[in-house]
């Protein structure tokens, strides 16, 4: 693996925060978001919606580092990096852009005590920004706000970590679905079947993505002791 000590600030930024990963929540948000614009000419909430979800999901996406990192199974899912041919083997299949190089508490760039600090920042920032999306929304956005909230949380963190406990992917279908739909109705605030269909499809789309992107940490996974779906698939035959 490279040395953290070469890494630029911008280059250790992104393995930190994992700036790709946010693209499926911030996409979700915006397909609620623009279908609801054609209903409701609400510019500013329109466009507050989609940067509280990207701030959410660095929260999201760091938050569960943060717990792989004190479980364990991040450091066993990349120690192929003993394995100089098999780690160049992988960055040559996947663009280094977006593959993810390892958890980076694992690796050293940020510390336990940075990564708290982290975390609280990002939570504040994500309220902060809600605020006047709860003054237009109302006591709805801080219900879904607190449900999406605990969903994405406890994915992995103790003592719940529905990731580990053959929830995740039940858990990534439903908050995905949810953070789609409820981008449009809050802003529209009435129910629409074509945006539940179109919710339950990105949904089930990024529910897909997980999936694949949890096989090749299936091996440690099971040495964890972790149940996900495919370790559960792969029990089951």
């Amino acid at each position: 693996m490279e040395s953290t000590e070469k890494l630029s600030g911008w280059e250790k930024t992104k393995e930190v925060l994992r700036i790709a990963y946010t693209l499926p929540f911030v996409l979700s948000s915006v397909v609620g978001v623009v279908f609801a614009l054609t209903s409701k000419q609400e510019w500013s909430i329109a466009i507050l919606i989609p940067l509280d979800v990207f701030v959410l999901a660095l929260f999201v996406n760091f938050s569960n580092d943060y717990y792989d990192h004190r479980n364990g199974v991040d450091k066993l899912r990349f120690s192929y990096d003993d394995d100089p041919k098999l780690r160049a083997r992988i960055a040559e299949l996947f663009n280094e852009n977006v593959f993810w190089s390892g958890n980076s508490l694992d690796r050293g760039i940020i510390s336990d005590r940075q990564g708290k600090t982290l975390m609280v920042l990002l939570g504040s920032i994500a309220v902060i920004i809600s605020l006047p999306i709860i003054l237009y929304g109302g006591m709805l956005v801080i219900i879904l706000g607190l449900i999406s909230l605990a969903m994405a949380y406890f994915y992995t963190a103790p003592p719940v970590n529905l990731g580990a406990r053959g929830l995740g992917e039940i858990d990534v279908f439903l908050s995905f679905t949810m953070m789609s739909f409820f981008s449009f109705y809050v802003i529209v605030q009435q129910f629409n079947l074509t945006m539940l269909f179109l919710s339950l499809t990105v949904g089930i789309t990024v529910m897909l993505m997980r999936i694949s992107d949890e096989a090749p940490g299936n091996p440690a996974h099971i040495k964890m002791g972790e149940r996900n779906l495919l370790v559960m698939i792969g029990m089951v035959s």
